[in-house]
C-alpha cells in the first residue's frame, strides 16, 4: 500500500511540475453535471439539511460548480488544512526539527562530571513513529484516538527515539554520569487539550510516543478473575494498579448488565514525583483486548525516568530527580557545539504533518500552534497565541472568513481559536488555490489522504474514476441541538483539496453538508461527498 502510494505521489507531482503547458478551454454545459449533484444532495436522507460547495479550475480560476458558495458551515476535521498550511508559511518546508542532549561538565575517564540536559524542540514523532529506515508508522487508528474501540499503539517500540539517544550517549565515551538526566521544556508551557472530545493530550515540547502510554486489558481465565494488562511503555515513572475484573460472556450477560470500559481513577504523585494510577472497570470474557491509553501528566519528567531507565539497561550509571526545579535559563549556557553530546534530527516538515492530515490526529493539531508560536516568533510564554496570530495574519491575505456558532463575523486581529468557527466553501477554495502557488506546495499535496488509496479517504465504491487522483482532508462529526424545544441529533461532513487530471489542470474544491436525521449514519454524507467530488472529475475528463 505504501509503496502504491508512493507511485501516485509521484505521478501527481510529475503532472504538477511538468513543464508542458496546459491547454486552456472553457467549461462546456455543466447540465449533466448539475443534475448528477442535485440527484446526490436531494436523496431522502439529507432532506432535513444544507449543502455548500466549490470546485474552481486552479490556472483560470473558473467555477466549475458552485452552490451556497458564500454560506458558512462547520468544517470538522476539514479546517486542519488550514493548520497544515500554517506550519509550512511559518516553518517552510525545508524546516527539521533538532533535538539535542547537552553537557553541564566534563568528562573524566569516561564519567560525565555534570548532568545530561535533554532539550524539547517541539517535534512529535519522538518515540516509536519513525522506524530505522525512516519510514512513519501511521495505524489506521492510532492511540491518540484512545477513545475508539479500533484505537492501536502506534509501534511496538513506544521508546525507539530514547534508546536511539541512549547509544549515541554510549557512544560518546559516556559510561557513567554523576549528575541527572533533565528534560528542558521551556520551549513554551505546558497545557492539556481536549480538542475534538477524543482525548486529554499533553501538550509539550517534549513528546515521547504522543506522551501517551499505551495499556492492553485482556480478560483473564474465567468470570470474576482479573484482567491482564500489558504497560508500552513500562517505566519507572508510574505504576499501575490493575482492578480491573473479568465479567461474563457478552453473549450471556444478564439484561441490563453493562461492561464498565477500563479507565482510570487515583491518579496519584508520590513523594519521589513518581506516580501511581489504578486502572478499574471491567471487560467481557469472550472480548478481544481492549486498548486504554494513559495521558502523561509531567511528560519531561516522564522522559527523564525513560532515559535513566534505558541507560541503566546498559550499564551507564546515572541519576534521576523527578522532583527537581530547574533553570533553564541558567543551563542555557552550556547550550553549545562543543557540550552537546548528541543531537536527534527529524525526518522532514511533511512527514511531521502526516499524524494530523493522513490520520487526523487531534493532538497533533492542538500542538501546532504552540511549536509554530514558539519556533516562527520565538515565543515561549504565549506561543499557542502567536501560532494562531500567524494563522489569523494567513487568514487576511488569502480571504478567509470565518463566524463563531452564532453568526457573528470573526476579527482575526483578536483570534484565539479555529476549531468552533464555521467557514463557506468559498474561504477554502481560496485558501487552497493560494497553497496551490506557494513553493511548498509539493510538499503540502503530499500530506493529504488519498481518494480510496490512505488516510482517512476511504471510499464504497472501488470502481470510482477518481481514486487516486484526489488529494484532500476529510471532516466530520455527529452532535444534538435543541430544535421547536426537542433534542434533534445531526450530522456534519466535509471535504477540501484538490483533483488532480490527467492532462495536469488542477481543481480546487470544498464540499459541505450539515442536516438533522433521526437515523444517524456517517458513512452516507461521507460516500455522497465522495460520489460528488467523482461526479467533478468524470465531467472533467471531457472538458
Amino acid at each position: 500500500m505504501m509503496k502504491k502510494f508512493l507511485l501516485l505521489i509521484a505521478v501527481a507531482l510529475f503532472l504538477i511540475t511538468c513543464t508542458t503547458s496546459v491547454i486552456h478551454r472553457e467549461i462546456g454545459d455543466t447540465t449533466l453535471l448539475e443534475r448528477q449533484i442535485a440527484e446526490i444532495i436531494n436523496r431522502p436522507e439529507f432532506e432535513r439539511g444544507a449543502w455548500g460547495m466549490e470546485f474552481t479550475l486552479l490556472d483560470t480560476g473558473e467555477t466549475i460548480y458552485s452552490l451556497n458558495r458564500e454560506e458558512f458551515f462547520q468544517p470538522a476535521s476539514t479546517m486542519k488544512v488550514f493548520t497544515a498550511g500554517l506550519v509550512f508559511e511559518a516553518l517552510g518546508a525545508d524546516y527539521i526539527f533538532r533535538t539535542p542532549l547537552y553537557r553541564t561538565g566534563p568528562i573524566v575517564n569516561g564519567v560525565l562530571q555534570g548532568d545530561l540536559v535533554f532539550v524539547g524542540s517541539g517535534d512529535m514523532l519522538l518515540g516509536g513513529r519513525i522506524n530505522s529506515d525512516r519510514t512513519i508508522n501511521l495505524p489506521e487508528t492510532d492511540h491518540t484516538y484512545g477513545t475508539s474501540a479500533s484505537a492501536v499503539p502506534v509501534s511496538d517500540f513506544p521508546l525507539g527515539s530514547l534508546y536511539e539517544l541512549a547509544e549515541l550517549i554510549a557512544a560518546s565515551g559516556i559510561s557513567g554520569i554523576t549528575g541527572n538526566i533533565i528534560v528542558d521544556d521551556s520551549m513554551f508551557p505546558l497545557s492539556n487539550d481536549n480538542l475534538g472530545g477524543t482525548g486529554d493530550y499533553s501538550i509539550s515540547p517534549i513528546m515521547i510516543n504522543d506522551n501517551l502510554i499505551d495499556i492492553w486489558v485482556i480478560p483473564g481465565a474465567a468470570e470474576n478473575s482479573p484482567a491482564q494488562i500489558i504497560v508500552m511503555p513500562e517505566t519507572p515513572y508510574v505504576t499501575f494498579i490493575n482492578n480491573v475484573v473479568t465479567s461474563a460472556a457478552a453473549g450471556t450477560m444478564p439484561p441490563g448488565m453493562m461492561v464498565r470500559k477500563p479507565g482510570f481513577e487515583n491518579d496519584t504523585l508520590n513523594p519521589d514525583g513518581t506516580r501511581t494510577v489504578t486502572i478499574t472497570g471491567s471487560i467481557a470474557l469472550d472480548s478481544v483486548p481492549l486498548l486504554s491509553v494513559y495521558s502523561i501528566p509531567e511528560p519531561a519528567r516522564f522522559t527523564e525516568a525513560a532515559l535513566a531507565m534505558i541507560l541503566g539497561e546498559m550499564g551507564i550509571a546515572v541519576n534521576v530527580d523527578l522532583q527537581a526545579a530547574h533553570d533553564f535559563n541558567a543551563l542555557s549556557v552550556f547550550y553549545t557545539d562543543e557540550n552537546m553530546v548528541a543531537e536527534i534530527h527529524s525526518p522532514s516538515l511533511a512527514m511531521q504533518l502526516m499524524p494530523m492530515m493522513k490520520l487526523s490526529s487531534n493532538m497533533h493539531t492542538a500542538a501546532w500552534p504552540h511549536v509554530t508560536g514558539a519556533i516562527a516568533r520565538g515565543s515561549s510564554e504565549n506561543a499557542s497565541l502567536e501560532g494562531l496570530r500567524i494563522q489569523a495574519e494567513m487568514f487576511s491575505r488569502t480571504g478567509v472568513e470565518a463566524r463563531d456558532v452564532m453568526g457573528t463575523n470573526i476579527d482575526f486581529s483578536n483570534l484565539s481559536n479555529v476549531t468552533d468557527l464555521r467557514y463557506s466553501p468559498i474561504s477554502f477554495t481560496n485558501f487552497l488555490r493560494y497553497i496551490a502557488n506557494q513553493s511548498y506546495f509539493n510538499d503540502y499535496l503530499s500530506i493529504l489522504p488519498v481518494l480510496g488509496v490512505d488516510g482517512t479517504l476511504t471510499v464504497a465504491d472501488p470502481n470510482m474514476a477518481a481514486i487516486g487522483n484526489v488529494f484532500a482532508k476529510t471532516g466530520g462529526g455527529m452532535n444534538s441541538r435543541m430544535v421547536d424545544g426537542q433534542r434533534q441529533a445531526f450530522i456534519v461532513s466535509a471535504l477540501a483539496g484538490y483533483i488532480i487530471l490527467p492532462d495536469q489542470r488542477i481543481v480546487t474544491f470544498s464540499v459541505f453538508t450539515d442536516y438533522e436525521t433521526n437515523t444517524p449514519n456517517m458513512a452516507a454524507p461521507r460516500d455522497a461527498i465522495n460520489e460528488i467530488v467523482n461526479a467533478v472529475y468524470e465531467f472533467m475528463l471531457i472538458q
